[in-house]
């Protein structure tokens, strides 16, 4: 009875824990009844279910440049570096928004089409010390360049936490290890930190993770 579609938009299908029979099952015979029911289903899902859907969705390939905008890429990169929407956070790029701007372009430029290396980036960025010296030859080239190169990045993400550094670390170490749906049990995630880590955690160690 409806007069106007019911859009549902299902993001992230191929984190699903099936996500074939998810696709195969319910997603496609959605699409194709769509005519009679009134729903309109936008997708996401990583290229290697997109035959799964392609008989009847129309594929919108993001990897085509054609969805790509340079420029977001950058805005991306300054506001990550600005922090503006949280000024209790420290960055060294706080009341500098030209050089911001400026190092984004190199970064955004260095990350190509990628957001997380964007990101990975920004974070090496604003975890170090001083803005980066711009009069040194080569000074972008230090960038990481693919995600396998982030680990001098992650180590001086954490650097920032000082006293609560291994804590974090420990805590992330038991997220990283649990892979898919990752771990909503806060005392699994605790106890697996616990043997994993270097220390004895509790939920609240968790909470305190989440929370702050």
């Amino acid at each position: 009875d409806r007069r106007q579609p019911l859009i549902i938009v299902i993001d992230a299908v191929d984190e699903a824990a099936e996500p074939t029979e998810l696709a195969s099952k319910l997603l496609e015979p959605l699409a194709t009844s769509a005519g009679g029911t009134g729903i309109r289903l936008l997708v996401a899902a990583r290229p290697h279910l997109r035959d799964r859907l392609r008989a009847s969705f129309e594929v919108l390939d993001l990897d085509d440049p054609t969805y790509l905008d340079p420029a977001d890429l950058v805005e991306y990169v300054r506001r990550c570096l600005l922090l503006e929407g949280d000024p209790d956070v420290r960055t060294p790029y706080r009341d500098q928004p030209v050089l911001a701007a400026r190092v984004a372009e190199a970064a955004a430029a260095w990350a190509q089409t990628s957001f997380l290396i964007a990101w990975l980036i920004s974070q090496s960025l604003i975890a170090a010390d001083t803005v980066v010296d711009m009069q040194q030859p080569g000074w972008q080239e230090r960038f990481p360049a693919e995600v396998g190169e982030v680990g001098p990045a992650m180590r001086r993400y954490l650097d920032q936490f000082k006293a609560n550094r291994a804590k974090i670390r420990d805590l992330l170490v038991a997220l990283a290890f649990a892979e898919g749906d990752g771990l909503a049990n806060e005392e699994l995630w605790a106890a697996l930190a616990t043997r994993l880590g270097t220390d004895r955690y509790a939920p609240q160690n968790v909470r305190w993770l989440l929370q702050d």
